[in-house]
């Protein structure tokens, strides 16, 4: 059990870390698009954000590889897609509150190109809490593909994913309740292990932003 707990990791922490990044880069690419563009693309943009958003991401996640059938690269697309709109919002608040800063409209008067300008200074300097943001994520992303998994929707036996292994084990509680506790111990352990982390990060750059 050690060593299935043990060698699992890697299965659980890539799903959920490939998950994290594609959410991150989607919502790099919607969140800029809807930031920098003209209003009809942000007003498109951000009717899709509030469409996704009003499902729980869990849910959405089920829905799409309900349709794309299981496996582990599927359950990543999922993961992410379901998560992309999370960091597409921040991007273009982000954006748009960069863009009324001191120094774009310095950079304005000195005839910097549109392109140039966004390339630049706007978009570098909205990213700047996303890797802050990514953290936290990675503990919803690893907890999601647990979940999934569990459901039978994502890594299939008898590869020792977290969320298969619970799933494996659950018919066999009342007599070995440690095939159940120790995968769950991993995910609990981890997605909180995850959460300090990012929320420590949260604060000090909280704190270097006041200063």
């Amino acid at each position: 059990m050690l060593v299935r707990v043990v060698h699992g990791a890697q299965y659980s922490l890539f799903i959920g870390g490939v998950a994290t990044a594609v959410a991150v880069a989607v919502g790099i690419v919607l969140g800029s698009a809807a930031g920098t563009g003209n209003r009809i693309i942000d007003e498109v943009v951000t009717r899709v954000f509030d469409l996704l958003g009003s499902f729980p991401e869990i849910l959405f996640a089920l829905v799409l590889i309900a349709f794309t059938g299981p496996g582990t690269w599927n359950l990543i697309l999922a993961i992410g897609l379901s998560a992309a709109p999370r960091y597409g919002r921040v991007v273009r608040a982000e954006i748009l509150a960069v863009r009324e800063s001191e120094f774009v409209a310095q950079a304005r008067l000195n005839t910097t190109s549109k392109f140039a300008l966004t390339v630049k200074h706007i978009v570098p300097n909205a990213l700047v809490t996303l890797p802050v943001l990514a953290t936290l994520g990675l503990g919803t992303s690893i907890l999601g593909t647990a979940t999934l998994s569990f459901l039978g929707f994502g890594t299939q036996p008898p590869l020792p994913e977290w969320g298969s292994m619970l799933s494996e084990s659950r018919d066999d509680l009342r007599l070995a309740w440690w095939t159940v506790f120790f995968p769950g111990l991993a995910i609990t352990a981890t997605v909180i292990a995850t959460t300090v982390v990012g929320r420590h990060l949260h604060h000090r750059f909280e704190r270097r932003s006041i200063q």
